[in-house]
């Protein structure tokens, strides 16, 4: 029986499950109560969850990037502080709407036939309708800053429940359709793409009230880009492959297209510094090397068709390239340009990411979209 004692609210076993499930969502805990899902909850339990929503998103954000002092624009001129000072985002909010409710309420009811052990028992038929029902479990229109940061966190932490990874790959892609940030995050245009849709899409992580959100996950998008490309490469399907490569490319070049006309390059940051790491942590070895571990899981029938596999990857190598151009483009902003504050910080990120790393990526780039060997 539930009850309140003193300052303190007592919760049922279904009640505490339905808590750790949050936990999972916003912080990766494991499951230590497993209970039967309580088919509804008390507004005392739901303020509580609301509470613990907000105030572990806001402490991710300030713990991940808020607390560093750093140069950022505002109204086009450099500022240093740290992000989580409130002179830097005045119009900040983290708003949680009742998506973020219904994902986690969702996920409590129904976890159980979600999960890997429950499907395997069940066969087939049942993963095909767990994959339907995701649609339930994930709100996409009206969405907001809140839910965009809850939907990305509950994807880091997906492994925790331990799902089939046909279905966690549909939930993640319908957080992706909710959630601006996550869709920047995993890489995940839809491929035949709506460029101009996707590109109004990642506009709202620039907006006054999502900014600074956005300017506190480098660290995140970095983790999630690089585990992205890691993942295609794997791919033993030459048509997902085909795809998520597409999508990494696209995701990444609209991205950049938004910055740019945004006039906040700075924020390239975080691209410049994943570009980093496909020379040092993703594409290590020789050219010859990496155009073999390439095609390691495909046998293309023809020339052109090996060609095609590799000149997807060489698409993805190939940012680095256009990244230059932009420092370029930037180098010619003169003190007193709009964009002189601007192009200050980007040359000199640039010079420490992008510059010890360039002409090798470029050579990798030549070799995998190149001649026959």
């Amino acid at each position: 029986m539930s009850e309140v004692v003193g300052a303190r609210l007592r919760v049922s076993p279904g009640e505490a499950h339905a808590l750790e499930i949050l936990d999972v969502m916003c912080r990766g805990r494991g499951l230590r109560v497993r209970a039967k899902a309580p088919l509804e909850l008390r507004a005392e339990v739901v303020e509580i969850a609301a509470q613990r929503m907000a105030v572990t998103c806001l402490r991710f954000l300030r713990d991940t990037g808020g607390r560093e002092e750093r140069t950022v624009l505002r109204g086009g001129r450099r500022r240093v502080g740290r992000l989580w000072d409130s002179g830097l985002a005045p119009a900040f909010r983290l708003r949680f709407t009742a998506a973020s409710h219904q994902l986690w309420w969702e996920l409590t009811q129904r976890l159980e036939g979600l999960s890997r052990q429950s499907l395997a028992r069940v066969g087939e038929r049942a993963t095909r309708e767990a994959r339907r029902v995701i649609r339930r479990v994930v709100q996409v229109p009206g969405t907001d800053t809140g839910d965009w940061l809850l939907y990305t966190l509950t994807w880091r932490h997906l492994h925790v429940l331990q799902m089939m990874p046909e279905v966690r790959g549909d939930l993640v892609r319908r957080m992706a359709l909710g959630s601006p940030l996550l869709a920047l995050a995993t890489l995940r245009a839809e491929v035949p793409p709506d460029i101009g849709e996707l590109g109004r899409s990642l506009a709202r992580l620039l907006e006054p009230s999502a900014v600074r959100m956005l300017e506190c996950v480098d660290e995140l998008l970095v983790e999630g880009w690089t585990g992205e490309v890691m993942n295609a490469l794997r791919s033993a399907n030459t048509e997902e492959f085909t795809a998520r490569f597409d999508a990494i490319a696209l995701t990444l070049e609209t991205y950049l297209e938004v910055l740019d006309r945004a006039r906040r390059l700075d924020l390239a940051r975080a691209l410049m510094r994943f570009v980093a790491g496909l020379a040092t942590e993703v594409f290590t070895g020789d050219v010859d090397s990496e155009r073999r571990r390439a095609l390691i899981h495909h046998s293309p029938s023809s020339i052109a068709e090996r060609d095609a596999l590799l000149a997807r990857v060489a698409r993805v190598v190939a940012f680095a390239e256009r990244l230059q151009e932009v420092r370029g483009e930037l180098a010619l902003e003169r003190y007193g340009d709009d964009r002189y504050e601007e192009a200050r910080i980007v040359l000199a990120d640039a010079e420490r990411l992008l510059d010890p790393h360039y002409e090798r990526l470029s050579a990798l780039r030549v070799g995998l979209s190149g001649a026959l060997r």
